[in-house]
């Protein structure tokens, strides 16, 4: 799943991040777990196209984080915003939704945001980054 290590260079997955984000109004990337870090995934394009947040979702399932998140954004290209302290249903489950602090967002959990921005040369985004967080099944 992750493009360096099949042997992407770095150019070619900043280039497809920016196609993504081209052709569906936004993109996802994502932080694979290992036995010391949940896993990370959060979208890319929101901010920019939508003046939405970007939305991220902390230690599912990569494939079932990327459902999620893939639903919740295309309810923002649909015109629904979201904001911390509302919940969302997707599926059977709700997510309470939490405002990452600014210090995690200007950390490693968005660097891959970071890069990319600087890669398109626009330094002036800032992002905003809303948290899924699951309330359990309802």
């Amino acid at each position: 799943m992750c493009s360096i290590c099949d042997g992407a260079t770095h150019e070619e997955v900043l280039t497809e991040t920016s196609q993504r984000i081209e052709r569906f109004g936004f993109t996802m990337l994502g932080i694979e777990p290992d036995p010391d870090t949940p896993s990370w995934v959060y979208t890319v394009g929101l901010v920019e196209r939508h003046n939405h947040p970007e939305i991220g979702v902390l230690g599912l399932p990569l494939q079932e984080a990327y459902r999620l998140l893939d639903a919740v954004a295309r309810g923002v290209l649909a015109g629904e915003r979201f904001a911390a302290g509302e919940a969302v249903r997707v599926g059977h489950m709700r997510y309470h939704i939490d405002e990452l602090d600014d210090r995690v967002v200007a950390g490693e959990m968005m660097a891959q945001w970071h890069d990319y921005y600087a890669w398109q040369g626009d330094l002036r985004l800032r992002p905003s980054v809303l948290e899924l967080v699951r309330c359990g099944r309802s």
